[in-house]
């Protein structure tokens, strides 16, 4: 039974992107950060000069070929972290107050130099953006227009079939 409701219900369900914008429109106030949090490139390296000389390349070429290049040549997370979700030095190291310092390293743990460039900071209770909370709005939707098929089912088959519970038909 429940393939069968599953069958009738998942196969006419779609979410487009103005319903996911309405919804997030409508609903700002369930998508703010808890916590502080902030955008940054992560690089890590085996040797330090290396480190440093990527730092200095980072402070030189702010946008450009040559910097695309350190990105490409090296590996490097680029994201969105908040506050605790890394190592405590790490952590620190990202999330204490800088006077115009966005780039920070290199820091030697477990014999790899980390090298942080911060991007942007967000501030605990800023707005997240669309793009972070897409896929949680579309399976909010999506939830909601399953419940919806599932009862217009009930509802259709209980007007078509006899329904019997302990011998006893509703």
């Amino acid at each position: 039974i429940k393939t069968y409701m599953d069958l009738l219900s998942h196969g006419s369900l779609k979410i487009t992107n103005q319903e996911i914008k309405e919804y997030y429109n409508k609903n700002k106030e369930q998508f703010f950060r808890h916590k502080l949090a902030t955008r940054i490139n992560h690089f890590i390296f085996s040797d330090k000069k290396e480190a440093t000389k990527i730092k200095a390349a980072l402070k030189k070429y702010k946008h450009g070929a040559r910097r695309d290049e350190l990105f490409i040549n090296h590996r490097v997370f680029s994201g969105i972290v908040t506050k605790g979700a890394l190592n405590e030095t790490l952590d620190k190291l990202i999330f204490t107050k800088r006077k115009k310092k966005n780039i920070v390293g290199p820091l030697d743990l477990k014999n790899k130099f980390h090298l942080i460039e911060i991007l942007e900071t967000f501030p605990k209770g800023s707005l997240l953006g669309l793009d972070l909370v897409y896929d949680e709005i579309y399976q909010r939707l999506i939830n909601k227009k399953l419940a919806l098929k599932k009862d217009e089912v009930l509802d259709s088959l209980r007007n078509e079939a006899e329904i019997m519970v302990n011998n006893k038909a509703i």
